[in-house]
């Protein structure tokens, strides 16, 4: 004997049917169908297993590119094309904050303002986290957000935000490199509105997807690794209060 509940993933694009089987004590997720609008009623999420670089997603849809890209050495080449790619998917007057690494701002600053014009930076006050960084013999106790837009700039109706933001507690427990979902809310809350599309290509753990989420914007993220997509997936179905499940929400082709 089965029966069935139906849940709309907060009433975003991808709905799905679990259907909970009393004999073996499992569920069986179905699709259903799309939900298309971009509202605080029904925000649209997707989760993509994917290299951002060959993400497929319509150009000048997204109000917000928000992500912590990697800023190691070997990553740098990364962000002249995250600024190409955030061009590409951003609406005229739409704002890309990405997540900086001191030692490497010249070349993250030049490398996005390749594509994108820069507006300021915010600095992340991070009270209980000191890194020593040794060749400068300096303690480092803040992280910057550089902040940069495809024109037209259109800010004259936001109201004004503070380029600091004070982190009150770490994070670390699902990604060495999570952020404080706090913050990064904050961010959202800067720079979006109710019902905007905000973009994350590199994903993590999901705390973009969280904090997108819970404010009623519409959300699509990838990330190459899958082990952090599942972890993504189980903190969204946590956050709905869906029941738990063998396996994780299956892909949609679209």
């Amino acid at each position: 004997m089965t029966s069935t509940v139906v849940k709309t993933i907060g009433n975003h694009r991808y709905a799905y049917q679990a259907t909970y089987n009393r004999q073996t004590g499992k569920q069986d997720w179905k699709y259903i169908g799309k939900a298309d609008r971009f509202t605080k009623e029904a925000p649209r999420i997707e989760i993509h297993h994917a290299d951002f670089r060959d993400l497929a997603i319509e150009h000048g849809i997204a109000d917000l590119v928000l992500t912590d890209p990697p800023w190691n050495d070997e990553a740098l080449p990364l962000w002249e094309p995250l600024s190409a790619f955030a061009e590409r998917v951003l609406r005229p007057g739409g704002i890309l904050c990405a997540y900086a690494g001191h030692k490497s701002l010249p070349y993250e600053l030049n490398a996005l303002g390749s594509h994108l014009t820069y507006i300021w930076m915010i600095s992340i006050i991070e009270p209980g986290a000191k890194n020593n960084y040794h060749p400068a013999r300096v303690t480092v106790g803040w992280r910057p957000v550089l902040v940069f837009y495809k024109p037209p700039l259109a800010l004259s109706s936001r109201r004004y935000w503070k380029d600091t933001i004070t982190s009150r507690r770490r994070e670390k427990d699902l990604f060495v490199w999570q952020q404080n979902v706090d913050v990064v809310r904050e961010l959202v809350r800067m720079f979006s509105d109710p019902g905007d599309l905000v973009v994350d290509p590199f994903l993590g753990s999901g705390t973009t997807a969280i904090a997108a989420r819970g404010q009623g914007r519409a959300f699509i993220g990838c990330e190459l690794d899958e082990g952090r997509v599942r972890v993504t997936e189980d903190r969204i179905r946590r956050d709905l209060g869906l029941p738990h499940a063998d396996h994780a929400i299956p892909e949609v082709a679209t």
